[in-house]
């Protein structure tokens, strides 16, 4: 558990993600607020925890920031992390979903919608980009690729993928420790 958050800390940070974070790039997000800003978790452990979460099943931001309150304090961290993270959002978003279907969904609600889109798909590039440029070994570059081209250009499902990419992840990795 790290000794810097404390509950009031977890919510925070949790209720202002799940309030702000349009359109996606939470995982960005929760990376600039765990490992630079508040130095709660290591870059490695943030890594950690975003993998397990991504081959769990449920939404992968819920369990990473249910992974990260347990981590930080425990089981209440757990719970006020999923608490924050999942209530005041899904109150913002019933009272967005009643005024949207009130209103045409041509002109400049299209566009602000379009807008949200391409800013959530620069932050979660970043976020991949950062993570390449963190990792330059060779394994980590081999089962990148591997997985970029079997998801997006070859269009596999991503169990398939997850199956068929963790035996030869840990062997890659396995391999580079015993240079």
């Amino acid at each position: 558990m790290s000794e810097n958050a404390r509950l009031s800390d977890i919510a925070r940070v949790n209720a202002t993600v799940g309030l702000f974070g349009f359109g996606g790039g939470l995982t960005a997000w929760f990376f600039r607020e765990m490992v630079e800003r508040r130095v709660w978790l290591s870059y490695r452990q943030f890594l950690s925890g975003l993998a397990i979460n991504q081959i769990l099943p449920g939404p992968t931001m819920v369990n990473l920031t249910v992974f990260f309150g347990m981590r930080l304090c425990g089981p209440w961290g757990a719970l006020v992390a999923f608490v924050c993270l999942l209530v005041p959002p899904s109150i913002a978003a019933i009272a967005i979903y009643t005024a949207y279907s009130h209103i045409p969904t041509t002109g400049l609600v299209q566009y602000a919608i379009e807008g949200v889109a391409a800013s959530a798909l620069g932050l979660n590039a970043a976020t991949g980009i950062e993570t390449i440029k963190r990792h330059r070994d060779w394994p980590t570059l081999t089962v990148a690729i591997a997985v970029f081209a079997a998801v997006a250009v070859l269009h596999i499902s991503i169990p398939w993928v997850v199956l068929a990419i963790a035996p030869l992840s840990f062997l890659l990795f396995w391999l580079k420790g015993h240079e």
